[in-house]
């Protein structure tokens, strides 16, 4: 039995980033999002926009978060309210190792809360609100 052989600097291997999920890119009439999920909690969010009970003045994407020097965080959305405080939303499908990790250090060090979304299509909801704490830190 011998062995195979791969030609790993051929074309097919170059610049190729593994795929950790199956989410695909889209482009909307919104935007370019991640992730069908981002868009559809984009749009959810445009609409709680809408209603003033929300008291939403403007929503940023993609904003990066610096939670300890050399570790920053791109948030999916920023949602700033009429009194200018703000949160953060992040549209969550697939978890990987590296956003456990970062979720930990923005419960320690996050500047705002945050709000972490999963769902679909057929609906969305908050699964989880983390409230920064760096007490928790000193514990």
């Amino acid at each position: 039995m011998g062995f195979v052989k791969f030609n790993f600097s051929s074309k097919k291997f170059k610049n190729k980033k593994p795929r950790l999920s199956s989410h695909q890119k889209i482009s909307t009439s919104k935007g370019r999002f991640d992730s069908k999920l981002e868009n559809y909690v984009y749009s959810d969010l445009l609409l709680l926009q809408k209603d003033e009970r929300y008291n939403i003045k403007e929503i940023k994407r993609q904003q990066t978060i610096n939670l300890l020097p050399g570790i920053n965080y791109r948030a999916d959305f920023k949602v700033i309210l009429n009194n200018d405080s703000f949160y953060i939303v992040e549209a969550k499908g697939f978890e990987t190792e590296v956003w456990l990790l970062k979720k930990k250090i923005y419960k320690l060090f996050g500047p705002a809360p945050l709000e972490i979304w999963k769902g679909s299509k057929s609906g969305r909801k908050i699964v989880e609100t983390i409230i920064p704490d760096s007490t928790d830190f000193l514990k």
